[in-house]
Protein backbone atom coordinates (compact mmCIF):
# COMPACT_ATOMS: atom_id res chain seq x y z
CA UNK A 1 0.00 0.00 0.00
CA UNK A 2 1.61 3.46 -1.17
CA UNK A 3 2.08 5.91 1.73
CA UNK A 4 -0.17 8.84 1.22
CA UNK A 5 0.36 12.53 3.22
CA UNK A 6 -1.50 15.58 3.14
CA UNK A 7 -0.53 19.09 2.82
CA UNK A 8 -2.62 22.27 2.78
CA UNK A 9 -1.82 22.41 -0.85
CA UNK A 10 -1.20 18.92 -2.00
CA UNK A 11 -1.34 15.29 -1.69
CA UNK A 12 2.16 13.37 -1.48
CA UNK A 13 1.79 9.80 -2.27
CA UNK A 14 4.85 7.26 -2.10
CA UNK A 15 4.76 3.97 -4.33
CA UNK A 16 7.88 2.03 -2.63
CA UNK A 17 6.87 -1.20 -4.72
CA UNK A 18 5.58 -0.30 -8.24
CA UNK A 19 6.65 2.54 -9.97
CA UNK A 20 9.24 3.44 -6.94
CA UNK A 21 8.33 7.31 -7.46
CA UNK A 22 7.09 9.82 -4.99
CA UNK A 23 3.89 12.35 -6.31
CA UNK A 24 2.53 15.27 -5.93
CA UNK A 25 -0.79 15.70 -6.67
CA UNK A 26 -3.73 18.61 -6.52
CA UNK A 27 -6.94 18.13 -4.36
CA UNK A 28 -8.16 17.80 -8.20
CA UNK A 29 -6.48 14.82 -8.58
CA UNK A 30 -4.01 15.85 -11.32
CA UNK A 31 -0.30 14.57 -11.07
CA UNK A 32 2.18 18.02 -10.64
CA UNK A 33 5.13 16.28 -9.93
CA UNK A 34 7.26 13.34 -9.88
CA UNK A 35 10.24 12.08 -8.96
CA UNK A 36 11.57 8.15 -9.14
CA UNK A 37 13.98 6.53 -6.36
CA UNK A 38 16.88 3.89 -7.05
CA UNK A 39 18.71 1.75 -5.37
CA UNK A 40 22.29 3.02 -5.50
CA UNK A 41 21.39 7.10 -4.76
CA UNK A 42 21.43 9.41 -2.17
CA UNK A 43 17.98 8.05 -1.00
CA UNK A 44 17.70 4.42 -1.49
CA UNK A 45 14.44 3.16 -2.25
CA UNK A 46 14.62 0.34 0.06
CA UNK A 47 15.46 2.53 3.63
CA UNK A 48 12.90 4.75 3.03
CA UNK A 49 10.84 4.75 6.26
CA UNK A 50 7.80 7.55 6.02
CA UNK A 51 7.10 10.61 4.89
CA UNK A 52 6.66 14.67 6.35
CA UNK A 53 5.50 17.77 5.72
CA UNK A 54 6.07 21.14 6.46
CA UNK A 55 4.56 24.04 4.89
CA UNK A 56 3.62 22.25 1.43
CA UNK A 57 6.80 21.08 1.26
CA UNK A 58 7.76 17.08 1.72
CA UNK A 59 10.27 15.45 3.24
CA UNK A 60 11.43 11.85 2.33
CA UNK A 61 12.69 10.06 5.79
CA UNK A 62 15.61 7.80 4.86
CA UNK A 63 17.00 4.94 7.47
CA UNK A 64 15.67 6.58 10.12
CA UNK A 65 18.00 8.97 10.70
CA UNK A 66 17.89 11.65 8.32
CA UNK A 67 15.17 13.30 6.11
CA UNK A 68 16.13 14.54 2.70
CA UNK A 69 14.05 17.81 1.95
CA UNK A 70 12.16 18.77 -1.47
CA UNK A 71 10.32 22.03 -1.95
CA UNK A 72 7.51 22.22 -4.16
CA UNK A 73 8.64 21.32 -7.34
CA UNK A 74 10.20 17.88 -5.96
CA UNK A 75 13.57 19.34 -6.07
CA UNK A 76 16.07 18.18 -3.32
CA UNK A 77 16.56 21.29 -0.86
CA UNK A 78 18.04 20.02 1.89
CA UNK A 79 19.07 16.97 4.60
CA UNK A 80 18.23 17.24 7.54
CA UNK A 81 20.07 15.01 10.67
CA UNK A 82 17.70 13.70 13.03
CA UNK A 83 18.61 13.70 17.38
CA UNK A 84 17.98 9.87 17.15
CA UNK A 85 17.01 7.05 14.33
CA UNK A 86 13.76 5.78 14.53
CA UNK A 87 11.01 4.06 12.36
CA UNK A 88 8.81 6.88 12.06
CA UNK A 89 9.16 10.54 12.51
CA UNK A 90 6.19 13.26 13.07
CA UNK A 91 7.57 16.96 13.15
CA UNK A 92 5.81 18.90 16.66
CA UNK A 93 6.54 22.26 17.49
CA UNK A 94 10.04 22.95 17.20
CA UNK A 95 11.25 19.56 16.65
CA UNK A 96 10.13 15.72 16.20
CA UNK A 97 8.21 12.71 18.15
CA UNK A 98 9.86 9.39 16.97
CA UNK A 99 8.77 5.89 17.29
CA UNK A 100 11.64 3.82 17.90
CA UNK A 101 10.18 0.59 17.19
CA UNK A 102 13.83 -1.30 17.99
CA UNK A 103 15.49 -0.31 14.71
CA UNK A 104 17.83 1.69 16.92
CA UNK A 105 20.42 -0.44 19.32
CA UNK A 106 21.85 2.75 21.11
CA UNK A 107 18.52 3.55 22.81
CA UNK A 108 16.43 1.33 25.19
CA UNK A 109 12.97 3.60 24.54
CA UNK A 110 10.43 3.47 22.29
CA UNK A 111 9.05 6.99 21.91
CA UNK A 112 11.58 9.49 21.55
CA UNK A 113 10.77 13.73 21.49
CA UNK A 114 13.43 15.87 20.54
CA UNK A 115 14.27 19.82 19.61
CA UNK A 116 17.08 21.46 17.94
CA UNK A 117 19.13 21.04 21.13
CA UNK A 118 18.52 16.99 21.34
CA UNK A 119 17.00 14.60 22.78
CA UNK A 120 14.34 16.12 25.23
CA UNK A 121 12.08 13.02 26.60
CA UNK A 122 12.04 9.36 26.26
CA UNK A 123 9.33 7.26 27.76
CA UNK A 124 8.41 3.38 26.84
CA UNK A 125 10.97 1.25 27.98
CA UNK A 126 12.27 -1.67 25.12
CA UNK A 127 12.85 -5.18 27.48
CA UNK A 128 15.94 -6.72 25.03
CA UNK A 129 14.72 -10.04 26.36
CA UNK A 130 11.66 -9.84 24.12
CA UNK A 131 11.49 -10.81 20.91
CA UNK A 132 12.27 -7.88 18.82
CA UNK A 133 9.77 -7.86 16.10
CA UNK A 134 9.45 -5.10 13.95
CA UNK A 135 6.50 -3.99 11.86
CA UNK A 136 5.78 -1.14 9.09
CA UNK A 137 3.74 1.59 11.05
CA UNK A 138 1.75 4.20 9.04
CA UNK A 139 0.14 6.48 11.94
CA UNK A 140 1.76 5.40 15.14
CA UNK A 141 2.26 9.22 15.89
CA UNK A 142 -0.48 12.15 15.55
CA UNK A 143 -0.98 15.98 16.04
CA UNK A 144 -4.65 16.48 18.47
CA UNK A 145 -5.15 19.64 19.30
CA UNK A 146 -1.56 20.64 20.84
CA UNK A 147 -0.60 17.36 21.49
CA UNK A 148 0.44 13.99 20.33
CA UNK A 149 -1.34 10.80 20.32
CA UNK A 150 1.15 7.52 20.65
CA UNK A 151 -0.20 4.07 19.63
CA UNK A 152 1.80 0.70 19.21
CA UNK A 153 0.78 -2.43 17.65
CA UNK A 154 -0.52 -5.45 20.19
CA UNK A 155 -1.15 -2.83 23.03
CA UNK A 156 -3.88 -1.90 24.82
CA UNK A 157 -2.77 2.08 25.71
CA UNK A 158 -3.38 5.18 24.29
CA UNK A 159 -0.49 7.58 25.07
CA UNK A 160 -0.57 11.58 24.76
CA UNK A 161 2.43 13.57 24.72
CA UNK A 162 3.17 17.08 25.65
CA UNK A 163 6.49 19.10 26.57
CA UNK A 164 5.25 19.84 29.81
CA UNK A 165 3.97 16.55 31.22
CA UNK A 166 5.81 14.41 28.56
CA UNK A 167 4.51 11.12 27.34
CA UNK A 168 1.24 9.81 29.63
CA UNK A 169 -1.25 7.08 29.42
CA UNK A 170 -4.60 8.67 27.93
CA UNK A 171 -7.01 5.56 27.83
CA UNK A 172 -6.82 2.12 27.67
CA UNK A 173 -9.06 -0.09 25.32
CA UNK A 174 -9.97 -2.87 27.53
CA UNK A 175 -10.00 -6.70 25.53
CA UNK A 176 -11.13 -8.62 28.01
CA UNK A 177 -9.70 -12.01 28.14
CA UNK A 178 -8.19 -11.74 24.50
CA UNK A 179 -5.86 -8.58 25.88
CA UNK A 180 -2.27 -9.45 24.66
CA UNK A 181 -0.18 -11.10 28.07
CA UNK A 182 2.75 -8.57 29.41
CA UNK A 183 4.69 -11.31 29.27
CA UNK A 184 3.69 -12.95 25.60
CA UNK A 185 6.85 -11.81 23.49
CA UNK A 186 9.17 -13.25 26.03
CA UNK A 187 8.07 -16.38 25.16
CA UNK A 188 7.96 -15.89 21.55
CA UNK A 189 11.48 -17.06 20.20
CA UNK A 190 11.40 -16.59 16.51
CA UNK A 191 9.70 -15.87 13.16
CA UNK A 192 8.24 -19.29 13.72
CA UNK A 193 6.58 -18.29 17.02
CA UNK A 194 5.69 -15.03 15.68
CA UNK A 195 3.88 -16.78 13.19
CA UNK A 196 2.13 -19.48 15.54
CA UNK A 197 1.04 -16.13 17.52
CA UNK A 198 -0.77 -14.32 14.18
CA UNK A 199 -2.12 -17.93 13.34
CA UNK A 200 -3.59 -18.46 16.91
CA UNK A 201 -6.09 -15.25 16.15
CA UNK A 202 -6.76 -15.65 19.90
CA UNK A 203 -5.74 -12.41 20.45
CA UNK A 204 -7.09 -8.44 20.27
CA UNK A 205 -4.81 -5.64 20.66
CA UNK A 206 -4.26 -2.37 19.34
CA UNK A 207 -2.83 -2.41 15.54
CA UNK A 208 -0.70 0.89 15.55
CA UNK A 209 -2.64 3.27 13.79
CA UNK A 210 -4.50 6.46 15.23
CA UNK A 211 -5.90 9.30 12.94
CA UNK A 212 -7.88 12.22 14.87
CA UNK A 213 -10.78 13.33 12.63
CA UNK A 214 -11.10 16.61 14.62
CA UNK A 215 -10.88 17.48 17.86
CA UNK A 216 -13.39 15.12 19.58
CA UNK A 217 -13.27 11.81 17.11
CA UNK A 218 -10.24 9.85 16.26
CA UNK A 219 -10.30 6.70 14.23
CA UNK A 220 -7.84 3.67 15.10
CA UNK A 221 -6.65 0.51 14.15
CA UNK A 222 -7.43 -2.36 16.30
CA UNK A 223 -7.13 -6.27 16.27
CA UNK A 224 -10.01 -8.60 17.32
CA UNK A 225 -9.01 -11.95 17.35
CA UNK A 226 -7.17 -12.05 14.29
CA UNK A 227 -9.39 -10.00 12.10
CA UNK A 228 -9.05 -5.79 11.44
CA UNK A 229 -10.96 -3.36 12.57
CA UNK A 230 -11.86 0.41 12.25
CA UNK A 231 -12.57 2.36 16.10
CA UNK A 232 -14.81 5.69 15.99
CA UNK A 233 -13.19 6.96 19.38
CA UNK A 234 -15.50 9.13 21.24
CA UNK A 235 -12.67 11.02 22.68
CA UNK A 236 -14.61 13.28 25.32
CA UNK A 237 -16.88 10.74 25.78
CA UNK A 238 -14.62 7.46 25.87
CA UNK A 239 -16.73 5.71 24.03
CA UNK A 240 -15.18 3.12 20.99
CA UNK A 241 -17.20 1.70 18.41
CA UNK A 242 -15.47 -0.97 16.02
CA UNK A 243 -16.36 -1.93 12.29
CA UNK A 244 -15.28 -4.18 10.12
CA UNK A 245 -14.77 -1.41 7.45
CA UNK A 246 -16.26 1.79 6.24
CA UNK A 247 -18.57 2.52 3.13
CA UNK A 248 -18.53 5.17 0.56
CA UNK A 249 -22.10 5.20 -0.21
CA UNK A 250 -21.71 8.67 -2.09
CA UNK A 251 -19.95 7.25 -5.20
CA UNK A 252 -18.06 3.66 -5.29
CA UNK A 253 -20.71 1.40 -2.93
CA UNK A 254 -16.80 0.03 -1.72
CA UNK A 255 -15.99 -1.02 1.52
CA UNK A 256 -12.94 0.64 2.65
CA UNK A 257 -10.70 -1.29 4.88
CA UNK A 258 -6.87 0.84 4.95
CA UNK A 259 -7.09 4.11 6.04
CA UNK A 260 -4.39 5.81 3.82
CA UNK A 261 -3.93 9.35 6.03
CA UNK A 262 -5.94 11.45 7.96
CA UNK A 263 -5.29 15.92 7.94
CA UNK A 264 -6.34 19.32 7.49
CA UNK A 265 -10.72 17.97 7.35
CA UNK A 266 -10.12 14.80 4.98
CA UNK A 267 -10.03 11.36 5.66
CA UNK A 268 -8.23 9.36 2.49
CA UNK A 269 -8.56 6.31 1.75
CA UNK A 270 -6.21 4.20 -0.88
CA UNK A 271 -7.27 1.28 -2.97
CA UNK A 272 -5.77 -0.19 -6.06
CA UNK A 273 -7.72 -0.37 -9.25
CA UNK A 274 -7.96 -4.26 -9.30
CA UNK A 275 -10.16 -3.56 -6.54
CA UNK A 276 -12.16 -1.02 -7.55
CA UNK A 277 -13.20 -3.36 -10.76
CA UNK A 278 -13.95 -6.08 -8.22
CA UNK A 279 -15.93 -4.09 -5.90
CA UNK A 280 -17.13 -0.37 -7.52
CA UNK A 281 -20.73 -0.55 -8.16
CA UNK A 282 -21.04 -0.61 -12.23
CA UNK A 283 -21.98 3.12 -12.58
CA UNK A 284 -18.71 4.30 -10.58
CA UNK A 285 -16.44 1.77 -13.22
CA UNK A 286 -18.51 3.28 -16.20
CA UNK A 287 -17.63 6.62 -15.52
CA UNK A 288 -13.69 5.76 -15.48
CA UNK A 289 -11.37 5.58 -18.15
CA UNK A 290 -10.01 2.46 -19.61
CA UNK A 291 -7.31 0.59 -18.15
CA UNK A 292 -7.96 2.33 -14.45
CA UNK A 293 -7.98 -1.30 -13.11
CA UNK A 294 -3.68 -0.20 -13.63
CA UNK A 295 -4.49 2.58 -11.46
CA UNK A 296 -4.33 3.80 -7.75
CA UNK A 297 -7.25 5.45 -6.20
CA UNK A 298 -7.49 8.44 -3.71
CA UNK A 299 -10.70 8.53 -2.01
CA UNK A 300 -10.68 11.63 -0.46
CA UNK A 301 -14.28 12.21 2.77
CA UNK A 302 -14.01 15.92 3.45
Amino acid sequence: MPDVILSEKYIYLFDQDYSQSLYQVDYDGNVLNSIRFGNDDKLNINGINNLVVKNNKVGVVSRGSKIIWFDENLKDEKTEIMATKAHYHLPFQNGYVSFVNRINEEIDFDFVASDESGIIHTAIPIDRNEYGYVYKPYSPLAKYKDQILFTKSFNDTIFVYNEKEGLMPFTKVDFGSSTVPDDQFLKIQDAFDMMNFFNAKKHSYLSGEVYPIDDQKALIGITIKGSGKLGLWDIDKGSLVTYPSLKDDFKSNMELFQISTVSFGKTVFGVSGEYVKNSASESFKNSLEEGYEYSFFLLVLE
